[in-house]
């Protein structure tokens, strides 16, 4: 399998070489003028309380290409206020 593979319409990357990310980032950034892209995330709860999560979504603040984020949660636990609490400055269609 080469480093692009698409299923239907939802594209994944899979294996590109290190030394390809900033060709890749504007090629990204021309794409991104005529279709919107859209990075699906997924995630647990638990993970809001690790340090990767902070350092995923610090580089993804700069990331000029993405139209939106969507994160995908697991069914929700009786005290789900973390992921509202550590994302409060990113816009939501949700409050």
């Amino acid at each position: 399998m080469g480093d692009f593979h698409q299923s239907g319409i939802v594209p994944t990357l899979h294996r590109f070489p290190s030394s390809l990310p900033a060709k890749l980032e504007s090629e990204l950034e021309g794409f991104s003028q005529r279709r919107p892209i859209t990075l699906a995330l997924p995630a647990l709860y638990s993970e809001f309380e690790r340090p990767a999560l902070s350092r995923i979504v610090g580089q993804l603040k700069d990331v000029g290409y993405l139209r939106q984020i969507v994160v995908s949660l697991p069914p929700s636990p009786v005290n789900s206020a973390g992921p509202r609490s550590f994302l409060p400055n990113c816009p939501s269609p949700y409050g």
